[in-house]
């Protein structure tokens, strides 16, 4: 990707702040997490992609306030396991009404010579509802994401 677009085009550890409408696009303000220095960007174009905590939208909407929470939790990552019925298939599998797990190649299933990269996501339903990032942000034991409900079958990988 960085051949493509530049060496300079990616940038990691920037923590948006705000951003200033200007005549001709925007100016994004950055905190770089590295060294704690404020970072400026102009672009024509801002696109907010900062979670559920965007300060972005909160920029916008200032009244609307934090998300509300709809009692689902879900837990994401990406592991490698052996190619699915040649690769490009999407598994969803599930138990509960609302409890699912959902896998799907992220490498392309051509390449051969092992496990492939899936994404996967394990949604939980019955989180009691309040503020959306209640319990957000933080480590979770694979022991509580597959508590009570994914037991069987579950494995760490």
């Amino acid at each position: 990707m960085r051949t493509r677009v530049g060496p300079d085009a990616i940038r990691t550890g920037m923590a948006f702040e705000r951003f200033e409408p200007q005549e001709r696009g925007v100016a994004a303000h950055f905190t770089d997490r590295n060294t704690g220095g404020s970072v400026v960007i102009e672009a024509d174009v801002l696109v907010g992609a900062d979670g559920i905590d965007s300060r972005l939208r909160a920029q916008l909407h200032p009244g609307e306030g934090a998300p509300s929470g709809n009692g689902v939790r879900m837990w994401r990552g990406t592991s490698r396991y052996p190619h699915i019925l040649g690769g490009r298939t999407i598994v969803v599998a599930g138990g509960r009404p609302g409890d699912k797990c959902v896998a799907y190649p992220v490498e392309d299933p051509a390449v051969e010579g092992g496990p492939t990269l899936m994404n996967w996501v394990l949604e939980i339903r019955g989180a009691r509802p309040g503020k959306a990032t209640d319990g957000f942000h933080r480590p979770v034991a694979v022991e509580e994401a597959t508590a009570t409900r994914c037991r069987a079958g579950a494995s760490a990988g």
